[in-house]
């Protein structure tokens, strides 16, 4: 563990480098010596840009039979299968390639259904987006010594300069050394103490994951939860896990958090990876959380927007002051130092703790705990 004596320059490794291009290229040459039908689990970002390298660095020669993914909103359209149905292909091939960020989760799936053949782990989002993120990250480094400096205990600045190394060198070892449970990504009971009297706001609820370690971590007790998600698909989803688990006291709602209420554009169908952009061609509703009802007495904000983290902030900041809100949120980008500082700035007595889960740029996670809330 690293202490608040230490420099995060002095932390980082001094030189770059690109272990996972090394590992992904000796798998394309591996599996271009032994040909062979092969499954990409994962529909998503990362299954996306993964499937992309394999295809461009083996020209054209290595695509997947199938696509696996847990999301049943996606089932039955571009060749993407559920986990049971590929496990009972006659057929099914023997190798699988899992490209999903929560990996771990994954291959405790493969032990339950007893699946013999190869497994690899391999998400290439970092590959494509890595280098120019390490720019950004160098010339803004003044702004992570800040937020480095923010962190309330030693695992946090850990995880903070272990991520840093993981972005400079693409060496998923880093990540290894910090990482945690990937069941508790956004919703580390150890960190959120959740009571039993928690009106949960959760913004990017996707298909109910979050909600999921929610209830696992307040026992099932809980005043009220209330979920948006802005994707069709994941919202129909969102519904039948719901009515499913017979939750009561749970409002789901098909919109988008922003910092104004509105109508904007959203890029629709790509699993968990969707999100608010220009070039998106659906239009979602977008409300502020301030203007809210079911918002007013909220007590913990989750935030999953894909980008959009911030603007989801500043639009509850009525919120984050009258309710000393508990928030969990991603930040990936140059959301690294804005969020923390915004929090910070917000409410000068918030604890601020980094987590990072699973394998990749997109999880890393900052909890702002209001001070004498903590465990």
């Amino acid at each position: 563990m690293h202490n608040s004596k230490d420099s995060l320059r002095d932390l980082l490794v001094p030189e770059r480098s690109n272990r996972l291009l090394e590992t992904a290229e000796r798998l394309v040459q591996d599996m271009l010596e032994q040909p062979g039908e092969f499954a990409v689990w994962g529909a998503g970002n990362s299954g996306i840009y993964t499937r992309r390298f394999l295809e461009e660095r083996s020209g054209g020669v290595l695509r997947p039979s199938y696509i696996v993914d847990n999301n049943s909103s996606l089932w039955g359209r571009d060749n993407i299968i559920s986990p049971e149905e590929f496990f009972q292909l006659p057929d099914c091939p023997k190798r699988l390639i899992i490209a999903v960020y929560v990996a771990d989760q994954v291959l405790e799936q493969l032990k339950g259904f007893s699946y013999d053949g190869a497994v690899d782990c391999l998400n290439m989002v970092a590959y494509y987006r890595a280098g120019d993120l390490w720019s950004i990250y160098e010339e803004h480094f003044h702004q992570l010594e800040e937020t480095y400096n923010l962190l309330s205990d030693d695992r946090s600045r850990s995880t903070f300069a272990g991520f840093l190394n993981y972005v400079r060198t693409l060496d998923d070892r880093y990540l290894a050394q910090i990482n945690g449970d990937s069941r508790d990504k956004l919703m580390d009971p150890s960190i959120l103490r959740p009571g039993k009297q928690e009106c949960f706001l959760d913004v990017g609820a996707f298909t109910g994951d979050t909600i999921v370690s929610f209830l696992r971590s307040t026992q099932g007790a809980y005043q009220s939860i209330t979920a948006f998600e802005p994707d069709v698909e994941n919202y129909r989803a969102l519904c039948q896990f719901a009515d499913k688990s017979g939750l009561e006291r749970i409002t789901l709602k098909r919109m988008a958090a922003g910092r104004e209420n509105g109508v904007l554009h959203f890029e629709a169908g790509v699993s968990e990876s969707c999100r608010l952009s220009e070039s998106g061609t659906c239009a979602v509703e977008v409300c502020r959380l301030d203007s809210l009802p079911e918002a007013q007495d909220a007590t913990i904000l989750k935030i999953s927007a894909n980008g959009a983290e911030m603007d989801v902030l500043r639009g509850a900041e009525g919120l984050l002051l009258q309710n000393s809100l508990k928030i969990s949120t991603y930040t990936s980008g140059s959301l690294l130092w804005e969020i923390p500082q915004y929090l910070k700035k917000q409410n000068p007595n918030y604890q601020l703790h980094f987590r990072h889960y699973g394998f990749g740029l997109q999880a890393m996670t900052c909890y702002a705990i209001p001070d004498g809330m903590e465990g």
